[in-house]
């Protein structure tokens, strides 16, 4: 046997032996900490690598607060936090990360500013200096911001004629019409020329007044993380947040077709869902892998792809935000096929909303989702990313934990029971962008 296939053989045999074990219990020791200002986080420590990774997401100070005249306000402004900050222009900032060897980036989702920092261990008091800079003093210098115009305006224009976002945007905005959820995290392009220093002082305002949530893993004990936080994070934990007791309003709509002159078509599909802290979430997980999960065995993947040939692919997901909780899809095909397609998801649908659903295709997706979180816990960016999601969806700290043995009690008539609550084809609608035949 040559070397490197020795090596192969043991990876593989290492590998299946950290699956294996992984999968026979969830060792990952999870705890809360809290600062001295009243921060509280969430820690996964582990001395495996000397490396500390925090994910962090500032609730209220997402696109959903963009003035109606400034929409893309909170991307733009995620975007400039790393372009320079006190005394350090953009250039300088970055190799104030460069030389200590971190990664320090933001975004803006619908709810809030996210941001994800990663450093060794021995540059963490630096990293977490460059943080709370970044959070406190960002410079806003003119040049950095028309570079950064630039750059979104290019990308806004791709954007525009891209079928899968215009498709999105189209489902948003006739879902929503109400509600700043109807516009897309980025703005738009006629918004993003009228953005001026004053308006990203402004954003940069609006962090004060954010609820923040705080995730950590790697090498770092609660007593080291319980500074950093003080140190980075300048404003504590004061905001209120969101009220996620003022649900969006989702509204029904005939399909909302978008003309793009290209031969394929892009199309979103969703309805309203269940929220995460309901009894009937899991039960729903259940629901959305047989139904159309990702994996080859999906009802929607067979019926649309291997027995009709209608798509390349097809996919749903639950989607949580702090005004809504949806049950969204997406696929993409040629126009001739875009109807029958939207055709066969409603006869589905309509299934799922009467409860056809068996013993043994319930016992499938709960074997697979007992191990489908581990396996997405591969490392420490992603343990740390994964805990910010939990907090986020307002779960508790043993959630993880206790992921299997929740899994594993599902009733299988409680399954049955929520399609039959949930889905509803009166609700599905759907947004396509191109030319599809017959619609």
């Amino acid at each position: 046997m040559s070397v490197r296939l020795k090596s192969a053989s043991h990876l593989l045999w290492v590998t299946t032996f950290m699956f294996l074990q992984t999968h026979q219990a969830f060792p990952l020791d999870i705890h809360t900490v809290n600062s001295s200002s009243g921060i509280v986080a969430w820690l996964s420590d582990s001395r495996q690598l000397p490396i500390i990774v925090v994910d962090f997401a500032l609730i209220g100070a997402g696109s959903a607060s963009d003035p109606d005249d400034k929409r893309g306000l909170a991307n733009f402004g995620a975007q400039m936090l790393s372009e320079g900050a006190g005394v350090f222009d953009a250039k300088a900032f970055q190799e104030q990360l460069a030389d200590i060897g971190a990664t320090l980036s933001f975004a803006a989702d619908r709810d809030a500013l996210v941001g994800h920092l990663e450093v060794a261990r021995e540059h963490r008091n630096r990293a977490f200096d460059l943080l709370r800079l970044a959070l406190l003093q960002p410079r806003f210098d003119l040049e950095a911001i028309e570079r950064v115009r630039i750059k979104r305006d290019v990308d806004l224009a791709r954007l525009d004629n891209d079928p899968a976002y215009v498709a999105s945007r189209a489902w948003w905005e006739a879902a929503f019409p109400e509600h700043p959820y109807k516009y897309p995290p980025l703005g738009s392009r006629e918004a993003n020329g009228r953005i001026t220093s004053a308006d990203l002082q402004n954003f940069q305002s609006r962090l004060t007044n954010s609820k923040l949530v705080v995730a950590a893993a790697g090498d770092v004990n609660a007593a080291e993380l319980s500074d950093l936080l003080d140190r980075g994070f300048p404003n504590g934990s004061k905001g209120r947040g969101i009220d996620a007791r003022a649900k969006a309003e989702y509204r029904t709509f005939a399909p909302a077709i978008v003309r793009l002159p290209f031969p394929q078509s892009a199309c979103v599909f969703g309805q309203p869902g269940i929220s995460p802290t309901s009894a009937e979430y899991l039960p729903l997980l259940v629901l959305n892998h047989i139904l159309g999960g990702g994996t080859l065995t999906s009802r929607l993947f067979v019926q649309l792809r291997e027995r009709r040939g209608l798509v390349y692919s097809i996919r749903t997901a639950p989607e949580t935000l702090s005004q809504a909780d949806l049950l969204i899809g997406r696929f993409a095909t040629e126009n001739v096929k875009t109807q029958p397609a939207i055709e066969t998801i409603q006869a589905e649908w309509r299934r799922m909303a009467q409860g056809e659903i068996s013993d043994k295709e319930i016992t499938a997706a709960k074997s697979y989702l007992k191990d489908m979180l581990p396996v997405s816990m591969d490392g420490t960016s992603a343990i740390s990313s994964r805990l910010l999601a939990v907090q986020r969806m307002m779960q508790g700290i043993d959630y993880i934990q206790q992921w299997r043995n929740r899994i594993e009690s599902i009733d299988p008539e409680l399954v049955r029971r929520t399609a039959r609550k949930v889905f509803s084809t009166d609700a599905l609608t759907f947004a396509v962008a191109g030319e599809p035949n017959g619609l």
